[in-house]
C-alpha cells in the first residue's frame, strides 16, 4: 500500500470512526454489542468479516492512530488493511440506511440491526 493510498483511507477512516476506544468497549461488551457481531465463526461460515473482530483492532487502532503521522508509524499492514475495510463497510451502511425510513430504533427502544452494525464498527451515526 502506498502512502498516498494510507493518506486517502486515514482522511476517511477519520471522519468515520467517531468513537472512542472507551465507547467502543462499553457497547462491545454491553449484551447489545455482544448480539451485534457475528461470532468468529459464524462470519467465517458466511465468508465476511465480524463486527466483533473489527471492534477489537479498533480499540488497538484507535489510541495507536490519533492523527496520520501517528497511524503512519504506528499501524502495521493488517490495521491498514482493516482501516481499509471499516470505511467501506461503514460507507455501505450509511448508504443502506439513505434508502431506508424510520427511526433507528425499534418500537419496544432497542436499537435496529442497522445501527447496532455500525456502533460495532466504530460508527456512531446519532453523533
Amino acid at each position: 500500500m502506498t502512502q498516498e493510498e494510507k493518506m486517502s483511507i486515514y482522511k476517511a477512516w477519520k471522519e468515520l470512526i467517531n468513537m472512542s476506544s472507551a465507547e467502543l468497549l462499553d457497547f462491545a461488551t454491553s449484551p447489545e454489542g455482544k448480539a451485534a457481531g457475528l461470532p468468529k465463526a459464524e462470519a467465517q461460515k458466511k465468508g465476511i468479516r465480524s463486527g466483533r473482530d473489527s471492534a477489537l483492532a479498533l480499540i488497538r487502532m484507535i489510541p495507536k492512530g490519533r492523527g496520520l503521522v501517528a497511524a503512519l508509524e504506528n499501524w502495521t499492514p493488517a490495521e491498514w488493511r482493516w482501516a481499509k475495510a471499516q470505511v467501506s463497510f461503514i460507507k455501505r451502511m450509511r448508504g443502506m440506511r439513505a434508502r431506508m425510513v424510520g427511526n433507528p430504533y425499534e418500537r419496544n427502544g432497542s436499537k435496529t440491526r442497522w445501527l447496532s452494525s455500525l456502533l460495532i464498527w466504530g460508527h456512531d451515526p446519532r453523533k
